[in-house]
């Protein structure tokens, strides 16, 4: 059994009302972050699954999230490229949570995060919620 990283806790989503109204938090910043936290949930969810089934607190917060960025995506429509937006700074989040468990973690095994990886990682949430859109659409 793989044990989760110690840096994700799964606790219900912050909702993006209370996080938006953080100081110096921007809207680009809300949305990298919430898809940084669904990558992170997505892959508990994959070791979950390989380990003997995905736990409902998982599938709730996962859902959550997913939730998050699709009311998000409909607040910005016309705004801004929603898309590009949530992997330039998923991307950027994902990676300043990595470079911030290294600094926590120096003993453990340091792995190279590369824009394939986080291409990859957040495609992830994004793909589920291109699923949303287009369920929403029929």
């Amino acid at each position: 059994m793989h044990p989760a990283p110690a840096s994700i806790t799964l606790a219900p989503a912050q909702s993006t009302i209370t996080a938006a109204a953080k100081p110096g938090s921007s809207l680009e910043q809300l949305i990298g972050e919430i898809v940084a936290q669904a990558v992170a949930v997505i892959a508990v969810g994959l070791d979950e699954r390989a380990n003997g089934g995905l736990r409902p607190k998982t599938k709730l917060t996962g859902g959550d999230l997913i939730a998050q960025l699709y009311a998000l995506r409909e607040a910005c429509a016309g705004e801004l490229d929603f898309d590009a937006t949530a992997r330039e700074y998923g991307k950027r989040a994902i990676a300043a949570h990595y470079a911030a468990a290294k600094r926590e973690l120096p003993d453990a095994p340091q792995g190279e995060l590369t824009d394939v990886m986080l291409d990859e990682m957040v495609k992830w949430p994004l793909d589920i919620l291109a699923g949303v859109v287009r369920s929403q659409l029929n």
